[in-house]
């Protein structure tokens, strides 16, 4: 069987000559024929000189055809199955408020309790809360829920007292209070306070 050849479509995967308009039948062994790239992808029942074939050759050729393209389409199918799998694998755990790491573990169930009720506000609530406290109101819920907690909790930073401008806050890194800064005329200008949490008295939480 896999001496017989056939020709495969001359428009569509045949070799044109150097010279003239002609164009070269090529010819294959009907047991490489569908090996060959330029012709797997091709239907066999367009090849010329296929309605010449033997029944079992044509039977072979279309047998192959069609495993041939069962097997691409299972290899796209776990493709896009890998990739939903990529896509629905679990996010990067988020990092807690850094002041969370400032509740005594003592108090972490009565921080739990209160982040259940602010986690029942609806967002822009929680962004108007943190305004009122002149707090960053910037991020996703359960940040907003968290930092509304923590300063329900545990009270505000008041205004750094060396600028007199800018906010305080934990820096986690430092494990110290350092200042916000301010803008003056458009720019940030930097400030160069820094404190422990103990050395600095927190104001108290307004709902």
């Amino acid at each position: 069987m896999c001496h017989q050849g056939i020709a495969a479509e001359v428009v569509r995967v045949g070799r044109v000559a150097p010279v003239g308009d002609f164009q070269q039948v090529v010819w294959h062994h009907l047991g490489c024929i569908l090996n060959n790239k330029a012709t797997r992808e091709v239907h066999p029942q367009t090849y010329q000189g296929f309605d010449r074939l033997k029944k079992k050759d044509q039977d072979c050729l279309l047998q192959d055809f069609a495993r041939i393209q069962q097997e691409k389409e299972e290899e796209q199918t776990c493709k896009r199955k890998r990739k939903g799998q990529d896509n629905d694998s679990e996010p990067t755990k988020r990092r807690p408020e850094a002041e969370v790491k400032l509740i005594p573990e003592s108090q972490q169930e009565d921080f739990r309790s209160i982040c259940e009720y602010y986690d029942t506000l609806e967002v822009e609530d929680l962004k108007q809360l943190l305004r009122k406290n002149s707090l960053k109101d910037s991020g996703g819920k359960a940040q907003l829920v968290e930092r509304c907690a923590v300063g329900k909790m545990l009270g505000v930073w008041p205004v750094c007292p060396l600028c007199s401008r800018g906010l305080v806050k934990y820096a986690s890194k430092k494990k110290s209070l350092v200042c916000t800064g301010y803008k003056e005329e458009g720019e940030v200008v930097k400030c160069q306070f820094a404190a422990k949490s103990e050395e600095v008295e927190r104001t108290k939480w307004q709902d």
